[in-house]
């Protein structure tokens, strides 16, 4: 079966040069084994270090690889996470029969689109006049997917102690400017009642079951990214003052702060709580990864107090971290990367729902009209 081809996401523009500063443009491409992968959904909230090579068999390519594999235990102290591109097919990549590392992804673009997008970025002399695109290069990106900085001409392990010394450099204007970030999110208080949460609460000590990732078509049981007990609410009296409750509540402020009037269905809701004795956690994520999907924005709802830990965290925005006190919630965009901290103390009951597109949602999948 023929791969997609790989393509920028809508709405993003093509830069002539990549520049410090700049939003690296988001690709699908197949791995070894034909798997897709989006760079955006793989983020994971660390430095990315982006190696781009024109073939793998090259001899500047050969002198890379062999650096990248000698520069194994720094980039793992640093933290960072590792993508190469290539212009081989899978098939001709696996005969470079590759040592495989935690966090690290080889992906192929035998078509050609992002190769010539990052390899030919940076060479701009004129307004119109481009030198020849270098065989590879690599890009430094911080958790937001942005430029840092990147090199093409230097030396293989040039490549590698620029990126160490450019992330000490980002690391410590970060910590520094960290005071004045804050992520793109919503903290409303006073959205439920605490009778309301006492009774959502309730329900789920009525019955609960293993946590699933739901994509708001499918459930699946993903240990390795999230583990919590939950209980799908069903009665409808309450999904009924639920949805009526967060209609009047938060809606108002989706339109007023995001500048979003447009119509949204809700999903439906779960109660979730995550157990220090269990080590609940939910790791890093999005909630919608494709323009494609209808999910628009999460609410993350706190039912109950007294726990330590549990806050919502926004990696690509100085790891910033949100704790709404009892019956407030956190508003966010689906497409942020995001993360529940493990509770350390007590145990943290929250509900969740998502507001989706109707019109890629689907009215018979809704709660909400």
């Amino acid at each position: 079966m023929s791969q997609p081809a790989p393509r920028a996401r809508r709405g993003q523009l093509v830069p002539r040069a990549f520049t410090p500063g700049d939003k690296a443009l988001n690709f699908l491409l197949p791995d070894l084994h034909g798997q897709d992968h989006d760079l955006y959904a793989e983020v994971v909230g660390e430095p990315i270090l982006l190696i781009v090579l024109r073939t793998l068999f090259s001899a500047q390519a050969r002198a890379m690889l062999a650096a990248l594999e000698q520069a194994q235990p720094q980039l793992q102290d640093h933290g960072f996470q590792v993508v190469v591109v290539t212009g081989d097919t899978p098939s001709i990549a696996g005969g470079a029969k590759l040592p495989e590392h935690r966090g690290q992804l080889l992906l192929c673009d035998s078509v050609g689109h992002v190769l010539n997008w990052y390899l030919a970025a940076g060479t701009t002399n004129g307004e119109n006049e481009l030198d020849e695109a270098p065989p590879l290069r690599s890009y430094l990106l911080d958790p937001n997917q942005r430029v840092i900085a990147s090199w093409a001409n230097e030396a293989p392990e040039a490549h590698f102690s620029g990126a160490f010394d450019a992330v000490e450099s980002w690391r410590h204007d970060s910590n520094r400017q960290a005071a004045f970030v804050a992520p793109p999110a919503l903290v409303l208080p006073r959205i439920f009642e605490p009778e309301l949460c006492d009774h959502l609460i309730g329900l789920w000590q009525s019955s609960h079951r293993e946590g699933s990732l739901s994509t708001g078509r499918e459930h699946l049981y993903a240990p390795n990214k999230k583990k919590n007990l939950e209980h799908l609410i069903e009665d409808e009296e309450t999904i009924n003052r639920v949805r009526k409750t967060l209609a009047r509540r938060v809606l108002p402020e989706i339109n007023k702060v995001f500048n979003y009037g447009e119509r949204l269905v809700m999903e439906g809701f779960i109660v979730l709580c995550y157990q220090v004795e269990r080590g609940d956690f939910f790791d890093v994520h999005r909630d919608r990864y494709t323009p494609q999907q209808p999910r628009r924005f999460a609410l993350s709802l706190n039912l109950n107090e007294g726990f330590e830990g549990g806050e919502l965290c926004f990696p690509e925005y100085a790891d910033a971290k949100l704790k709404p006190p009892r019956g407030g919630g956190c508003i966010f965009s689906c497409s942020l990367l995001h993360k529940a901290l493990p509770v350390s103390r007590g145990e943290r009951f929250v509900m969740t729902t998502f507001f989706n597109d109707p019109e890629t949602y689907g009215a018979e999948q809704a709660n909400f009209r």
